[in-house]
């Protein structure tokens, strides 16, 4: 007789398959004093590698360029650091300790044909049909966050490469009634909850601390709907930009403010959904 797992302990084994994927297209983003530095790379946020019309784009949060040398921020590709090469275009930037979630924070860089065939040497760019245009968060959603807190990044000893370590969080959207009471404003901004002092931990039923999040800004935000073991659905529906004060919600920026950049800006002619 097979043995039998509890409907969390599915859920858990479906999200960490679905947690591999979403690995592939999510890079932590690093930072360096100067060129001139010695000092190894410092970790950053977080961000998005997606494919459009055959153009390739890094999508991260506006308050992560905002006033940044942007010959300064860049990738790690096993011990070498590469900054981002191509076209930058970002919008209404938050302050790093007071996030608006009605601001749109975000940032689109169209890569270079360069960085491009560097980065793929480690990750994948996302398709188009892998996001979810017009998605309506409800307290029935179940959600993925995959990204890159900057405490869980270290340099491993003796080799002294440094190694991203994510956070995969399983959360759930707000109810309405909380856009409503907090003026947030839903066609634009998604909710989750993640309550930073008592998060479930997946192996078991105990309550544990989440770390200091800050890192984790730029990555995806991952509506699950299809849970079936041989093929579980997942797309992309937002940019995570934040955290409230009292860091028991998350604040993250829909895709369709992605999809206005990308036409009004970039030209890109959006594939019909």
């Amino acid at each position: 007789m097979a043995n039998l797992i509890t409907p969390t302990e599915y859920y858990n084994k479906i999200c960490n398959r679905i947690a591999v994927e979403i690995a592939k297209f999510t890079p932590q983003l690093f930072s360096v004093k100067s060129h001139k530095s010695t000092l190894p790379p410092s970790a950053d946020s977080s961000s998005i590698l997606l494919t459009v019309a055959e153009r390739f784009f890094l999508i991260t949060t506006g308050h992560t360029v905002h006033n940044v040398d942007l010959s300064c921020l860049g990738l790690m590709i096993g011990n070498d650091f590469y900054t981002i090469g191509g076209q930058l275009r970002y919008f209404e930037p938050n302050e790093l300790d007071n996030c608006d979630p009605n601001k749109l924070d975000m940032a689109v860089f169209e890569l270079d044909s360069d960085i491009v065939n560097v980065i793929s040497v480690k990750y994948q760019f996302l398709q188009w049909n892998k996001i979810g245009i017009n998605h309506s968060s409800l307290t029935t959603s179940f959600y993925l966050i995959f990204g890159y807190p900057e405490q869980k990044t270290r340099k491993w000893f003796p080799t002294k490469q440094i190694l991203p370590s994510p956070l995969v969080l399983r959360t759930v959207g707000m109810p309405q009634e909380y856009y409503a009471k907090e003026g947030i404003n839903h066609g634009k901004t998604i909710v989750t909850i993640a309550d930073q002092k008592r998060v479930g931990r997946s192996s078991t039923k105990e309550i544990e601390q989440l770390p200091e999040l800050g890192g984790i800004s730029g990555c995806g935000v991952w509506n699950i709907f299809n849970l079936l073991d041989d093929k579980p659905q997942f797309e992309l529906v937002s940019i995570l930009t934040g955290e409230n004060a009292e860091k028991t919600v998350l604040y993250s920026s829909k895709v369709d403010n992605l999809k206005k950049i990308l036409t009004s800006q970039f030209n890109i002619a959006i594939p019909m959904e």
